[in-house]
């Protein structure tokens, strides 16, 4: 009951945080809107994915030119 309990306190204070949204409407939202909403506000949800985006992008790019240079 403790860990479900922090994972739900957990999620609402990430849905808090993005301070557009109330959080209550939430539990009413249809899933194309929850995937909209979770797209929209990917890097409030998933800080690291965007750091972790641009340096896989990083380096594919230095990988890149040195195989792709002609």
């Amino acid at each position: 009951m403790v860990h479900t309990y922090s994972l739900l306190d957990y999620l609402m204070s990430l849905i808090k945080r993005i301070d557009k949204v109330n959080y209550f409407s939430i539990f009413l939202l249809s899933p194309a809107q929850i995937t909209k909403f979770t797209i929209l506000n990917f890097d409030v949800l998933f800080p690291s994915f965007k750091h972790w985006a641009y340096s896989t992008n990083q380096l594919l790019n230095v990988f890149g030119q040195h195989i792709f240079t002609i």
